[in-house]
């Protein structure tokens, strides 16, 4: 499942907003929250702090955030070279 239009809409209510960064000039990039410019929320880490907070209390729209952060920090791996015979 990928993030939705809903979803955006429903964390927007609460603050918070779903957002890339490309790290190190790499390709893959990240998830991360970050408060909305209209949230109560004094800087970005208490927006997380927000989400992590939720994601514990097992609300879905929560977890499938910190999924999608967790998952983006994986990188893909590279497929192995085939063996010389």
């Amino acid at each position: 499942m990928t993030w939705d239009k809903v979803m955006a809409e429903q964390a927007a209510k609460e603050g918070w907003r779903l957002t890339t960064t490309i790290n190190n000039g790499s390709t893959h990039p990240f998830y991360d929250v970050v408060r909305t410019p209209t949230s109560g929320h004094k800087d970005d880490k208490t927006a997380l702090h927000l989400v992590l907070g939720m994601a514990n209390r097992n609300s879905p729209l929560h977890r499938h955030a910190m999924h999608l952060i967790t998952t983006s920090r994986v990188q893909p791996k590279a497929e192995p070279k085939a063996k010389r015979k």
